[in-house]
C-alpha cells in the first residue's frame, strides 16, 4: 500500500529484508564459529517465536527521514527474552570487544531508504494510512548469524550460521 503512495524510496528487495537483533559490527574471522556457537546455545532454550508485524513508521524522524520500517511485535515476550539473554552470552565471548547499543531497541523490519527529503507532512498522511495495517501471526523457528557487507547496489548478506529454536513449548 504504501508503494501507491509514490514515495521517493529504494524498497529493500523481500530477500533482504530481516530484524537485526543484535548489530556487532566488524569482528575478527577467528571468532566468527564462537558468535555462531553462543547464538546456537541460547537458541535451544528458546521454543519457536511467534511474531506479527503491525503498523509503520521511519528513522529518524518525519522531517529527516532515511528509514522506513514495519513494526514487529511479540505478545509473548519471547523475542525480548531471548535478545536479553543473547546480549548476555555475547559479552562474554573472549576477544569479542562487544559493547551493546545504548539507544532502545526498535523491533522493525526495513522495507525502504529514503532518496532524498520528503515533505513531512505528506509523509505523515502516507504513514497514517497503515496505522490499522497488521499481517496475521507467524512462526519464526530459527535465528542467523549474518556477514552484512555494503555495495553500491546495496546490503549483501550471508549466512555464517544458523540457531534453531528447539525447545518444546509447555503444554
Amino acid at each position: 500500500a504504501l508503494k501507491k503512495e509514490r514515495l521517493d524510496v529504494r524498497w529493500t528487495p523481500q530477500e533482504n529484508r530481516h530484524l537485526t537483533l543484535v548489530f556487532l559490527g566488524d569482528i575478527p574471522a577467528r571468532l566468527v564459529s564462537h558468535v555462531c556457537e553462543c547464538a546456537m546455545a541460547v537458541a535451544k532454550a528458546f521454543s519457536p517465536i511467534r511474531l506479527t508485524l503491525k503498523g509503520a513508521g521511519v528513522f529518524a524522524s518525519i522531517r529527516q527521514a532515511r528509514v522506513l520500517w514495519v513494526g514487529v511485535q511479540n505478545s509473548d515476550h519471547q523475542l525480548g527474552d531471548f535478545r536479553r539473554r543473547l546480549l548476555s552470552e555475547l559479552k562474554q565471548v573472549e576477544g569479542l570487544g562487544f559493547t551493546p547499543e545504548t539507544r532502545t531497541f526498535k523491533r522493525h523490519l526495513t522495507i525502504g531508504r529514503f532518496l532524498k527529503p520528503m515533505e513531512p507532512k505528506r509523509l505523515w498522511a502516507a504513514i497514517e494510512t497503515q496505522t490499522n495495517f497488521e499481517t496475521l501471526e507467524f512462526t519464526v523457528s530459527e535465528a542467523h548469524v549474518v556477514q552484512s557487507t555494503l555495495k553500491a547496489s546495496g546490503a549483501v548478506y550471508d549466512i555464517l550460521g544458523v540457531a534453531s529454536f528447539t525447545q518444546l513449548p509447555d503444554l
